[in-house]
């Protein structure tokens, strides 16, 4: 359900005591038709889940083989997302102005490390196709 900003997790009681901590302060509430939206896509079938796992699996395989062959540009193969954490030190810019500079002239949407943090800097997010 991407982008429906709904999900779940299992953990261990202190785990989701320290979850529910940093909740409080990002989310207000899941909307009622994300909810139903979730409860449909978890008990209704699943036939389409078979679908969807291929159809990800060949744009990330897309997208991997398509930043490799970019001088400049490193990424390992994404083992869970459909998105990549990609290298861009070598090209001696930030990530913002490489993201600015994808968007502006090549009208390619990323979305720039460094708002993940120190450890994003020299890295960009690129979504999948």
């Amino acid at each position: 359900m991407t982008g429906w900003r709904i999900g779940y997790v299992t953990a261990p009681k202190f785990m989701i005591s320290e979850m529910e901590k940093l909740m409080e302060h990002m989310d207000s509430g899941v909307t009622t038709i994300s909810q139903q939206a979730a409860f449909a896509a978890t008990q209704g079938p699943q036939d389409c889940v078979g679908e969807m796992l291929a159809e990800y699996k060949r744009r990330r395989k897309v997208l991997y083989e398509g930043l490799r062959e970019i001088d400049g540009i490193n990424c390992m193969l994404p083992e869970g997302t459909f998105y990549a954490f990609t290298n861009i030190s070598a090209l001696n810019k930030s990530s913002l102005e490489f993201a600015t500079y994808l968007l502006r002239q090549h009208k390619v949407a990323v979305v720039p490390g460094r708002v993940f943090g120190k450890n994003g800097k020299g890295i960009f997010a690129s979504l999948s196709l």
